[in-house]
């Protein structure tokens, strides 16, 4: 359960890299009124809970698997919102980056529980 904060921190900081090199506006998905941000919101607040349950509900390893597919999930859906209320930020570019990396380290990690 604590190897999660290292991967945590890992992905923090390369999303803080790509957004430095790919970016240009510091404009993001919070700075967004009315209807973008209520889709977004709900979605952060439902992937936080599932990750609680898919560490709490499943044993040591396979929880390991959900939680890597549910970050994939979120930073696919993230892409999506972003491409589509925020289009001129190129945001959607280090989402879909880091969404790319969630999907081969997820398949990796499944390959190497399920095997």
């Amino acid at each position: 359960m604590f190897a999660i904060a290292p991967i945590l921190v890992g992905v923090a900081i390369l999303q803080w890299v790509l957004e430095r090199i790919l970016l240009e506006s510091k404009e993001s998905m919070w700075d967004v009124d009315g209807e973008g941000f209520k889709p977004y919101v709900w979605f952060t607040i439902i992937s936080i809970v599932l990750a609680l349950a898919f560490l709490i509900g499943f044993s040591e390893p396979r929880g390991y698997v959900w939680m890597a597919g549910l970050i994939t999930a979120m930073f696919a859906v993230r892409s999506v919102l972003e491409r589509k209320y925020i289009p001129g930020t190129r945001r959607h570019i280090v989402s879909y980056w880091l969404g790319g990396l969630g999907l081969a380290v997820t398949v990796l990690l499944a390959i190497g529980i399920y095997g």
